[in-house]
């Protein structure tokens, strides 16, 4: 398995473990950049794992440049509404250079938009 497993590679890591405390994990940045690079779509994954998604790792992205700020990249938030729930856990995950600014104003529309 590859540190970020493939659809196939999770779906045999969630029916294995079918009946355990084992969850999917959403990376917006690692999924886009597999839809990018042309693997596979953004939605497909969501659409097969939404039932098991426990949380999600929020970023933007700009090609195969993720971790960025929310708002500061070319990622459509707006596909998550659907699958991110209000128990969905939801995490940050931008990394430097992003600044404390960017960070919060990406928070507060993150929050606005997946109330």
């Amino acid at each position: 398995f590859c540190e970020i497993p493939t659809p196939e590679e999770m779906q045999a890591i969630l029916t294995v473990f079918s009946g355990a405390p084992i969850y999917y994990w959403h990376d917006v940045g690692h999924a886009q950049i597999y839809e990018n690079l042309g693997f596979f779509k953004h939605k497909a994954l969501l659409d097969r794992f939404k039932q098991r998604m426990l949380g999600i790792h929020l970023h933007d992205i700009d090609g195969i440049d993720d971790h960025r700020a929310p708002l500061k990249g070319r990622f459509d938030f707006n596909l998550l509404k659907p699958y991110v729930k209000k128990e969905t856990l939801k995490v940050l995950e931008p990394h430097y250079p992003a600044t404390a600014e960017e960070i919060i104003r990406g928070q507060r529309y993150l929050k606005k938009l997946l109330k």
